[in-house]
């Protein structure tokens, strides 16, 4: 019994002794930045000083050749944007439906668009800031689905925007291949973004 009772204190001493490492070794850590600056090359040479000749030394040694460092590889283009296509359901119709959504200053654009991602990034980064207090105006809830394939438990999220039509925005971000139907009366119906296809790691 006491044997027991001695390995339990151990181990409980193991546990609280390693607790207060990781505790104090934590805060020690967050105290010293570590960044690294960008602007540095990968590469930094080691700073060579000429060391101190001795006063009855008179033949001076030419400074061993210092190889230039490498140029800079040229910037890479980006890649070519893949061709636009749209992914028809099984039963002939088009799954996306265009839909205004307004970007203030009277601009509105659809959600099925022919932009390319800087051309949309641009255009959202001019968006005016939200407008807090306009009395009238309602506050919506925006959800975005990521899927690969069908929506998970999508009848489940049926019920749970029955009732708050106008109070949500829904965004479904599916794999470009992937081609399904939704029924006309589903929130999800008409929700498609255009979506590219990305590398797993």
């Amino acid at each position: 019994m006491i044997l027991k009772l001695s390995h339990l204190f151990f181990h409980l001493f193991l546990l609280i002794l390693g607790i207060s490492i990781g505790v104090i070794s934590t805060l020690c850590l967050n105290t010293f930045p570590f960044t690294i600056p960008i602007t540095l090359p990968f590469f930094v040479p080691p700073l060579t000083s000429k060391p101190s000749l001795p006063l009855h030394q008179t033949s001076q040694s030419p400074p061993p050749p210092q190889s230039p460092l490498p140029p800079p590889p040229p910037p890479q283009a980006p890649p070519p944007p893949p061709p636009q296509t749209t992914v028809a359901s099984t039963n002939g119709t088009s799954n996306y439906m265009p839909i205004d959504v307004s970007l203030g200053n009277n601009q509105t654009f659809g959600l099925m668009h022919n932009m390319s991602d800087d051309e949309l990034l641009l255009r959202a980064s001019k968006v005016a800031g939200i407008e807090q207090d306009i009395p009238g105006k309602q506050q919506k809830v925006a959800f975005m689905f990521l899927t690969s394939g069908p929506l998970p438990l999508s009848p489940f999220w049926d019920r749970f925007f029955k009732g708050h039509e106008g109070m949500y925005s829904i965004y479904v971000h599916s794999h470009p291949s992937y081609n399904d139907s939704v029924p006309p009366d589903s929130a999800f119906y008409g929700r498609r973004i255009p979506s590219q296809v990305s590398e797993s790691l």
